[in-house]
């Protein structure tokens, strides 16, 4: 294993290339100089392992400071270890402790997620942050479909929120005419909403006691 780079990206920092599977990883000047790194030269497995090591305790407390300010999905907090330069292996380590201690569950923070927001955005934007947030599509939709009232509490959520945008968005429709109305239930289904709430809600519009 040898170190093929080493790029300075702060003052204190560098990223640290290996010719292992591509591995980077970010040390500082000081523990650069401590490990004895150098650009051309071969790692011995000793010292390989030592850095490792090292990784994974670094891996294990930034999961400790990262938990405490909110909560992450396993992939998520992946990637939040390995985008700050941990190496794979450490981030992986730290993520699996993390699930065994009970710190990390993937279907309680797509549940305080999805519960958070069914009353301001639609499922499908639901569905797609969740996925942002590194929940598999198969934990978002169980979740959904076990959000407290049952489907039927979700679709009044829905049709409610789009009444609302629709106030929102100056929508009248004792003014509107057909061209309006369709530009209108064009923009809600881009957001997400599924034809059928999009219809109860216009279904609504006659009595205009949702507007006042």
């Amino acid at each position: 294993m040898t170190v093929t780079s080493v790029e300075q990206i702060s003052k204190t920092r560098a990223r640290v290339g290996i010719d292992y599977e591509n591995r980077t990883l970010v040390l500082s000047f000081r523990d650069i100089d401590l490990y004895g790194l150098k650009e051309g030269e071969d790692i011995p497995e000793a010292l390989w392992e030592k850095i490792l090591a090292d990784q994974k305790a670094q891996a294990v407390r930034k999961c400790g400071s990262l938990l405490a300010d909110r909560d992450y999905s396993g992939d998520g907090l992946l990637q939040k270890l390995t985008g700050a330069g941990i190496l794979y292996e450490a981030a992986e380590y730290a993520v699996s402790r993390m699930e065994e201690a009970g710190y990390v569950n993937d279907e309680r923070v797509a549940e305080n997620y999805a519960a958070l927001h069914i009353g301001d955005r639609s499922l499908l934007r639901i569905r797609m942050d969740l996925k942002a947030r590194g929940i598999p599509d198969d934990v978002a939709d169980r979740v959904i479909e076990q959000l407290p009232g049952g489907e039927e509490a979700v679709h009044r959520a829905q049709v409610g929120q789009i009444v609302k945008i629709l106030k929102k968005r100056g929508y009248n429709p004792e003014e509107a005419d057909y061209k309006a109305e369709m530009k209108e239930k064009a923009y809600l289904a881009g957001k997400g909403y599924s034809g059928g709430d999009i219809r109860e809600a216009f279904s609504m519009l006659g009595d205009q006691s949702v507007f006042n």
